[in-house]
Formats: structure tokens, C-alpha cells, sequence
């Protein structure tokens, strides 16, 4: 009987253990998820706004004057080339903690899901280079 309910027990204790694991892995990915893509201060509701399509909502709804509108114009190709710079700058030490991050997580997974986990991580990585390749342009 003791015997029995120490199985039980630890049948218990390891469905626990790995239900608070796949939850804190899951939070975590979204958290990660959320804080990669909020973290250019040019985005607008996960998409870039480009420099153009700004100038001209500023143009209209405030009724720049030509000359307003070139000032502004520089204004936002200075401020896009130092959040490039900046990006360039903090991009190790966010690569460090994407790195410390998945490791994490890759300790929790069970073989089936880590072959899909390395999938998601290939993708988001894919669209992470794209995105910077397409902002650096």
C-alpha cells in the first residue's frame, strides 16, 4: 500500500514538475515573442511604418508646410539612423539572453516537442533577418 502511494506520489510530482515547466516555457516564449517585437520603437502594431507613409499622415493631418515637411523629413532619416545604431549596438547582448532564453526552454522540452521548438525558433529567426535586412535598407 506505502508502496503504492509513493508511486503515486511521484507519478504526481513529475506531472507537476512538467506542467509548471511547459508553462514557464510557454510564458516565456510569448514574453520573448512580445519584447522582440516591441522592441523597435518604429513599429506600429507589429508593422513598420515606413518613413514615407509617416511623413505623409504627418503632412496631412497636421498641414505641413513644404518647408515643415522637409525639417521633418530629415528629422525622421537622423532618428531612423540612430535606432540603427543603436540597434547594431544592443543586438549581442539581446542575441545572449535569445540564447540563454532557448537554452532554458530546450531543458524543458521533452524530443518531440524540441524538434518542433527548433522549427519555431528556425522561423522566427528567418523573419527576424528578413525584418532587419529589410529595415536596414
Amino acid at each position: 500500500m506505502t508502496a503504492d502511494r509513493n508511486r503515486n506520489r511521484a507519478f504526481a510530482y513529475v506531472v507537476g514538475v512538467f506542467a509548471v515547466g511547459f508553462a514557464a516555457g510557454a510564458l516565456a516564449m510569448n514574453l520573448y515573442l512580445a519584447s522582440a517585437e516591441s522592441a523597435d520603437p518604429g513599429r506600429t502594431s507589429g508593422r513598420h511604418e515606413s518613413k514615407k507613409a509617416l511623413l505623409e499622415k504627418l503632412t496631412e493631418e497636421l498641414r505641413l508646410a513644404p518647408e515643415q515637411a522637409e525639417q521633418i523629413d530629415l528629422i525622421l532619416s537622423e532618428t531612423r539612423e540612430e535606432y540603427m545604431r543603436l540597434r547594431k549596438e544592443t543586438q549581442p547582448r539581446y542575441q545572449d539572453i535569445r540564447g540563454r532564453s532557448r537554452d532554458r526552454i530546450r531543458a524543458v522540452l521533452g524530443p518531440d516537442q524540441l524538434s518542433r521548438f527548433e522549427e519555431m525558433v528556425r522561423q522566427r529567426d528567418e523573419e527576424r533577418k528578413k525584418q532587419f535586412e529589410k529595415d536596414s535598407r
